[in-house]
């Protein structure tokens, strides 16, 4: 409205900031368009993109009291800001489970924040994006044998959460009332290996059970469970008249990328029940978050080996898929695709062997009354979800396809093993897992003794960085720092993992 022919300043400022919505206006494309190509400028000329941990200045952040939009000193600034981050590609940087992201994800991502659909609702998403996540939802489920038709998940934003919702189920199945009324007086145990992620802990916390009703399983070097102490757990709790809710299998852990023997697990499990009458069953869950990829290669020919694998990638994918078997047994599998799936972070899912989630009712969530009960919004613990982990992991599965998954995953099992066998050659240093199959290794330098030194673990690390290779450490169950290689980076290839095995020699060499 205008007030004696003048129009107020608010509207000629909403008049400047509708340029800059893209779906507004093509003016709002073609801006986005003038933007995206600054920043990329802006890159190249900061070589952003080939530095490792140099930060970059940056100026303080601040808020202009007057209305002056600057688009271009905005993406400026924000480029600076990403100086100092590893470059996840380069096939050096081996720091952690962080993925390098591919095109067509990275599209996908600015697709999804262009329009923001919200995967609650199909009111909300749109009709195609709420069926694709049901698309590929499906064809997870085929990767990991379960059955589509009685089967059903979701995207979330972090493998914990699809550990949380694992745990809150096997919750329900315990003690169907106990959204109502809260957890009795005694609470049930959940158990998991003490190489499974921290989070079990944090969710028992949170979710009022207690830390100390999370039992730990010992792993051996690798990081798998031990059966026969997962044997005499559960044994120990049933024989002292408490019960076992929930179990946690990991296939991947996080450093040393140990695959738990999950039909191993499952049998064991099958022997236990809980309740009055003995008819429920201990919830078992697998943690695939890193280890997911591999399923790729259940129905790969072995035999005529057609993307030529070395024997010893095949012997250790073998191995892999041996300790697999039984997922499909499983009551929920989470895993990540932004882990040797190579997109944009989060891409968490949670798949149900069966459909069996508990849907809110319409007077229980009044703003989302509209939304169906078979629809997210009603059960999720979200109540807004991106669509972008569901964009990114179709957009990423249609670019990969299986061979380029198995392309990829087998080249991370190469370069692990030929690191793993470099190392173990060297004196001084005890290589941790040395019978792993992934891109996890850990190890330490020992002195002169044959025990283990943190001083000269710390010193090799900071040798190896000078040397160009960035690596990071982890704790072992003794409290001791531990280096760790986690290889994900594509462009790993026999003459970096040379590189650093010699580099790794030179520090013995030099001192």
């Amino acid at each position: 409205m205008s007030i004696g022919g003048v129009s107020p300043r608010y509207q000629e400022i909403i008049g400047r900031l509708n340029r800059h919505f893209p779906t507004a206006s093509g003016q709002g494309l073609v801006s986005l368009a003038k933007l995206t190509t600054r920043a990329l400028l802006e890159l190249s000329q900061r070589q952003v993109l080939t530095s490792r941990v140099r930060s970059l200045e940056n100026r303080a952040f601040r808020i202009h009291t007057e209305f002056n939009p600057q688009p271009m000193e905005v993406v400026k600034y924000l480029v600076r800001l990403f100086g100092g981050i590893p470059i996840w590609s380069d096939p050096k940087v081996q720091m952690n489970l962080m993925p390098p992201t591919t095109t067509v994800s990275i599209v996908a991502t600015m697709l999804t924040a262009i329009f923001n659909p919200d995967l609650c609702s199909k009111a909300l998403s749109g009709g195609n994006i709420f069926e694709l996540e049901k698309s590929v939802i499906r064809t997870f489920n085929l990767l990991f044998g379960y059955d589509p038709e009685n089967a059903y998940g979701f995207f979330t934003y972090g493998a914990t959460l699809g550990i949380e919702y694992a745990i809150n189920r096997s919750l329900d199945r315990y003690d169907p009332n106990r959204r109502m009324h809260g957890m009795g007086a005694i609470k049930p145990k959940i158990i998991c290996s003490d190489s499974s992620h921290y989070c079990v802990s944090d969710i028992a916390a949170r979710l009022g059970l207690g830390r100390e009703n999370v039992v730990l399983v010992p792993t051996n070097d690798n990081g798998e469970m031990d059966l026969d102490s997962l044997k005499g757990e559960l044994d120990k709790v049933y024989k002292s008249g408490g019960e076992v809710a929930f179990v946690l299998g990991t296939a991947g852990t996080t450093d040393r990328c140990g695959f738990d023997d999950i039909s191993g697990i499952s049998s064991i499990l099958s022997q236990y029940k809980n309740g009055k009458e003995k008819d429920k069953e201990i919830y078992f869950h697998v943690d695939a978050a890193v280890g997911w990829s591999w399923a790729f290669f259940k129905d790969y020919d072995f035999t005529t080996n057609y993307l030529g694998f070395s024997e010893e990638v095949l012997n250790g994918l073998t191995r892999v898929l041996e300790r697999l078997k039984g997922t499909d047994k499983a009551d929920s599998v989470g895993f990540n695709t932004h882990k040797y799936g190579y997109s944009v972070i989060p891409g968490s899912f949670i798949l149900f062997r069966e459909n069996g989630l508990i849907a809110r009712h319409p007077t229980e969530m009044r703003p989302l009354h509209t939304v169906e009960s078979f629809e997210p919004g009603a059960h999720t613990i979200e109540t807004t979800r991106t669509a972008m982990g569901v964009l990114v992991a179709a957009a990423n599965l249609m670019f990969f396809g299986r061979d380029g998954y198995r392309a990829v995953t087998g080249n991370i099992v190469e370069a692990g093993i030929s690191l793993r066998k470099g190392l173990s050659l060297i004196p001084g240093i005890e290589l941790v897992n040395k019978e792993g199959v992934g891109g996890g290794t850990v190890f330490y330098v020992k002195d002169d003794t044959g025990n283990y030194s943190e001083g000269k673990t710390q010193t090799l690390l900071k040798h190896l960085e000078q040397k160009g290779f960035y690596l990071s450490t982890t704790l072992d169950s003794s409290n001791r720092v531990l280096i760790k290689s986690i290889i994900m980076s594509p462009f790993i290839n026999e003459q970096i993992v040379d590189e650093e095995i010699l580099a790794v020699k030179a520090f013995f060499g030099s001192r």
